[in-house]
């Protein structure tokens, strides 16, 4: 006989004050950095940030983006919020082939949009926020873009879409809003790049609200940076 599954969670009572303020203070305050950093990083191209390529440098950006998870994560528990509705469920096999599938769309997305928007002489795609110089190995830099990768993920598509159904947005809405927010840090790139990007942030925003789980599109995300700076690294 086949067992029954759960219901869901359901959502709490929401203050739509409450929630819209909560929404603005943490894009302010973990959002408009990343933006901030971005356009400093374009406006200083191609010279590198402080952090690259520099151990001391790398594992602060590790803790910094590390803390700012923990940080949305304890305001989701204390409005709250069950951590399953955000997209914490328990791993399972199927999200290694879900996360296999959301690896071939991002390169599938990456490729067309450099054909697409190859002709831009502002395209910086090849430009990277870490590169494995002063002797670096390609692993010590691994937890480092996890780390990154997994802050994204719990932002812009855990907790942002969630947040923004909480306020009974419609799907199309919640998913411009997020790819919107994911794409305009990546000015670093050059502004030729920001389509590019918002395709990539398409699939992994439109993975997430199907998969209502952040571990396919984090395992995504993190398996197609790594092998983009692997390549990169052997250039």
């Amino acid at each position: 006989m086949d067992q029954i599954q759960p219901d869901p969670p359901a959502p709490p009572p929401v203050n739509t004050r409450i929630v819209s303020a909560e929404i603005l203070i943490v894009l302010a305050a973990f959002w408009l950095p990343l933006a901030v950093t971005g356009l400093d990083q374009y406006l200083s191209f191609p010279v590198q940030s402080d952090y690259s390529g520099h151990v001391l440098g790398m594992s602060a950006f590790a803790l910094v983006r590390i803390g700012a998870s923990l940080a949305i994560g304890l305001i989701i528990w204390k409005s709250g919020g069950n951590l399953v509705r955000f997209g914490f469920k328990w791993f399972q096999g199927l999200d290694i082939l879900s996360s296999f599938l959301i690896l071939v769309l991002l390169f599938a997305a990456s490729y067309a949009g450099a054909y697409i928007f190859a002709w831009t002489s502002h395209w910086r795609g090849a430009h990277l926020p870490f590169t494995l110089t002063h002797g670096m190995s390609f692993l010590s830099v691994v937890p480092v873009i996890a780390a990154g990768v997994f802050f994204e993920e719990v932002l812009f598509r855990s907790y942002l879409c969630t947040r923004l159904a909480d306020l009974a947005w419609q799907d199309l809405g919640i998913g411009l809003v997020s790819i919107t927010l994911f794409t305009l840090p990546h000015v670093y790139q050059g502004w030729g790049a920001l389509p590019v990007v918002f395709m990539l942030g398409s699939v992994l925003t439109y993975s997430f609200m199907k998969t209502k789980s952040i571990w396919p599109v984090f395992l995504g995300h993190l398996v197609y940076d790594l092998i983009l700076i692997y390549l990169a690294s052997k250039r």
